[in-house]
């Protein structure tokens, strides 16, 4: 697994989003299959209300070692809440996915 980038990915998590646990056993099987690069092609933020924040993103996944896996650009809402004074992805929903290869 690559040291230090689940818990980077875990960091941007909030700790009581439902999706929490899940998240880190996806991660921690993801990180133990494949070396991937992830980006963000494009970040739009799309308001917010006393709770929560709201963007819409689209993320490119590639693989750069690992097993068959299939390259991919995703378009994600991705709702956000303050853990303290830090926005933290709360929970996200793929609109689309497109795949590369």
């Amino acid at each position: 697994m690559q040291v230090g980038v689940q818990e980077n990915v875990l960091a941007t998590i909030h700790p009581k989003s439902l999706s929490y646990a899940q998240t880190e056993q996806m991660l921690k099987q993801l990180f133990d299959v494949y070396q991937l690069q992830v980006g963000l092609n494009a970040f739009k933020y799309m308001g917010k209300d006393k709770t929560y924040a709201y963007a819409r993103v689209q993320q490119q996944t590639n693989k750069i070692s690992g097993h068959e896996f299939k390259n991919n650009i995703t378009d994600q809402l991705i709702i956000f809440k303050l853990d303290g004074e830090d926005w933290k992805i709360w929970t996200t929903t793929i609109l689309n996915i497109k795949f590369l290869d």
